[in-house]
């Protein structure tokens, strides 16, 4: 036991010499300090220029992560694409191990930039975490900007209750630093946030407030418009048209390419569709072709299609078509490779951090090694492990079940082929979700006469042509439900077979059964067209444990 003790003492001896041997002077190059400065003060160009003319091959190896965590940095500011995570976990990964403080931190915090950028949130808002715990409580820029993302999130996975939160925190650290541009950027999302939670009054003074700020800044500008469509929507969405032509109107000779964005440019399609003013509608649509989001290209298009229809243009009907047509192929076709490409970040991520996890356990021996640490880190690893098991035994069994009422729920309707036994039930139960409307075709699918030829149908219908001057009521839902029940019986106690829901996503799905438009949906659930396809998106998540797109969810509530 002596000799044993005595080599392991040894061996940690030599680690400890080789690792004071091989650490490198954390000392910062003035290139990549003129760089960092450079970047601070947003000349972000300046500063990928001059990391271009740093020889990475001769910087020590402190020097060359802090080149890695800068690089990250400023592409972030220059809004460049990531297509892996690697870069930014081996800069976090060595600055754990050096114990670098501040450029952990920062790395952190772009880690949680890169997952945002990739579409991972749930590990973005991880790396967020990490650094906000990092900072003690004292006001700054960075947790300002890290409360904002965070808040972000959460309004994009409708936690609102936290995004609100955090934006509300963001609001005052950016206050207090002074930050301008963030600050509106706080207020725009905390109103979004309030309008989502129903609070319009709390909406509206958020936005005021960006407003005010934003034309001290600079009258007129970017930040200007930007707030003013988001107050334009925000009266149309509350049907207020005349209220949004007027807030819209106000900054319309203030408009140019230089301070107009692509949110602007849309919220002027919708008040000018909404008021009726097709040419300006028009107008708008034309330069919102040229977007380079294929997203935007389709509401052009989409705009520009029913303008045409307006007009009985069928010249141009039958051209708009084609291109919306093809927009929507696109989008499609889109959603399926980020969301393999989701997939396997996910599965990677998983493997490095199993990676990093050893090697920190293996930096920490190396540091203090003793039998007794040994022992409780094995104690500690076997409950890891043992959770580990357990969960994942919890929600193999949940797919089982849900799996099964899938198959008893679909068994009347389609022949079901076998599933692989090699599959997880996870991997099983989203393979018979894909079975399942692989075989549906929106086009193909009529609504029941009994339906069309109902009187809340007529009268919902008459909701959105009349611009919403005559509101759904509660009863009017409440017939919804029985008329659709009626005509397609078990529809509600199928989908609730398979998950609970609220009032809202349930009539979203009623909405969806009688064929109403996106559009429409939201006119009459008082929604956005984002918050109406974030819920059909959602409910594939509810009753397939799928991050579906919101076309998957339409065909499999038209296949019941």
């Amino acid at each position: 036991m002596i000799s044993r003790l005595k080599f392991l003492l040894g061996v940690f001896c030599i680690v400890v010499i080789a690792l004071s041997c091989s650490h490198s002077s954390n000392t910062m190059d003035t290139r990549l300090y003129r760089a960092d400065s450079l970047a601070n003060k947003g000349k972000a160009d300046y500063a990928m220029s001059m990391l271009g003319g740093v020889d990475y091959e001769n910087l020590n190896e402190w020097n060359r992560h802090y080149y890695d965590l800068l690089m990250v940095k400023v592409s972030d500011k220059i809004n460049l694409e990531y297509e892996s995570d690697s870069l930014i976990l081996d800069v976090i990964s060595y600055f754990e191990h050096t114990n670098s403080y501040a450029e952990l931190t920062a790395a952190f915090y772009y880690g949680g930039r890169v997952y945002s950028v990739m579409g991972n949130t749930p590990q973005a808002l991880d790396m967020y975490r990490k650094a906000y715990n990092r900072l003690d409580d004292s006001p700054s820029s960075l947790k300002g900007r890290i409360a904002y993302e965070m808040g972000r999130i959460n309004l994009d996975l409708y936690q609102l209750v936290d995004a609100k939160l955090k934006f509300s925190e963001a609001v005052g650290f950016h206050e207090t630093m002074g930050d301008t541009i963030e600050l509106i950027n706080s207020y725009c999302l905390l109103g979004e946030t309030f309008l989502q939670m129903g609070e319009n009054d709390s909406a509206l003074v958020c936005m005021n407030q960006a407003e005010r700020i934003a034309n001290l800044s600079e009258p007129y500008g970017k930040e200007y418009v930007g707030v003013g469509s988001q107050k334009a929507n925000f009266h149309l969405n509350n049907g207020d048209v005349d209220a949004a032509v007027a807030v819209y109107d106000l900054m319309l000779p203030y408009l140019s390419r230089d301070n107009t964005t692509d949110y602007s440019i849309i919220a002027g399609i919708n008040v000018y569709m909404a008021k009726g003013n097709w040419n300006v509608a028009e107008m708008f649509a034309k330069r919102l072709v040229s977007s380079p989001e294929i997203h935007h290209v389709e509401i052009a298009y989409s705009a520009l299609l029913d303008i045409a229809r307006r007009k009985k243009d069928m010249d141009n009907v039958a051209h708009y078509s084609v291109k919306y047509k093809s927009c929507v192929d696109s989008i499609n076709k889109l959603y399926v490779e980020e969301s393999s490409k989701l997939r396997n970040t996910l599965y990677n991520y998983s493997i490095r951090a199993e990676e990093h996890e050893l090697d920190s356990d293996k930096r920490d021996r190396q540091r203090y090694i003793s039998i007794c640490i040994a022992l409780l880190a094995c104690v500690l690893v076997l409950c890891v492990m043992m959770w580990g098991y357990r969960r994942h035994r919890r929600l193999q069994e949940q797919s089982i079940i849900q799996l099964k009422r899938i198959e008893e729920l679909m068994a009347s309707k389609v022949e079901l082929a076998s599933t692989p036994e090699d599959l997880s039930p996870a991997e099983q139960l989203q393979m018979r979700f894909q079975e399942i409307i692989s075989n549906v075709n929106p086009k193909d699918i009529k609504v029941a006469n009994e339906v069309l030829d109902s009187e809340v149908y007529a009268k919902l219908k008459e909701c959105v042509y009349s611009d919403m001057e005559i509101k759904p009521t509660d009863d009017d839902w409440q017939q919804l439900d029985e008329v659709v029940n009626k005509a397609y019986p078990e529809f509600k106690n199928k989908l609730f077979a398979l998950s609970n829901m609220s009032e809202y996503e349930y009539n979203v799905c009623l909405l969806v059964k009688c064929k109403f438009s996106p559009s429409e949906m939201a006119a009459l659930t008082f929604h956005s067209k984002t918050s109406i396809a974030s819920t059909r998106s959602r409910l594939c998540g509810k009753f397939f444990c799928y991050n579906g797109v919101a076309s998957d969810c339409d065909k499999f509530l038209l296949s019941l």
